[in-house]
């Protein structure tokens, strides 16, 4: 009996670990980038500001049907550059990116998701283990629980993805477009 405590113990210590390393990550990855120029977008109607940094990718649109799509270069107050030409931030139709906010928001749901699902897979493991001693009621709701965390996870974990896919247009008559070094 006492190496059964032991190995209890053992796991309850990793787990542990685990719990804290996801903590770690998920408070402070966000800050783990390096500070550079910004271009700033700002609500006009609440003024709520979204950031994006120079080097991510983005597409701006000179018109309806005009865009140029690649690496973000701030060349000064006024000026932006995607590829090799110099686009005048007055001339911008929109911008399509991703914010630091939006990155954020869909790796803290992934992260959490998966955290979810990995209980569900654990739940499943000690229903499985409930089975092979003897089979009670224990066991189905082990089972029950391994369905609904990982459903939640999955969950989760696809609105943690289609954030980090997805990109916001942020058109000009809405927001106003300003550079912050």
């Amino acid at each position: 009996m006492p190496h059964i405590q032991a190995v209890s113990i053992l796991n309850i210590i990793t787990m542990k670990s685990i719990l804290y390393f996801l903590i770690y990550l998920i408070a402070f990855l966000p800050f783990s980038h390096g500070q550079e120029g910004q271009l700033v977008l700002t609500n006009k109607s609440n003024g709520k500001e979204h950031t994006v940094a120079a080097g991510k990718k983005v597409s701006v649109y000179t018109s309806e049907s005009s865009f140029v799509k690649g690496k973000l270069v701030l060349i000064n107050s006024t000026s932006i550059s995607i590829g090799k030409g110099t686009i005048p931030l007055s001339t911008v139709y929109s911008i399509k990116a991703r914010s630091k906010q939006v990155q954020n928001k869909g790796g803290i749901l992934t992260g959490i998701g998966a955290v979810f699902i990995l209980g569900g897979v654990a739940a499943f493991g000690a229903a499985s283990e409930q089975k092979d001693n003897t089979f009670d009621f224990t066991s189905g709701i082990y089972d029950a629980t391994g369905i609904g965390l990982m459903a939640i996870g999955g969950v989760m974990t696809g609105a943690g993805v289609i954030n980090l896919a997805a990109g916001k247009n942020y058109k000009r008559s809405v927001w106003k477009y300003s550079v912050r070094n």
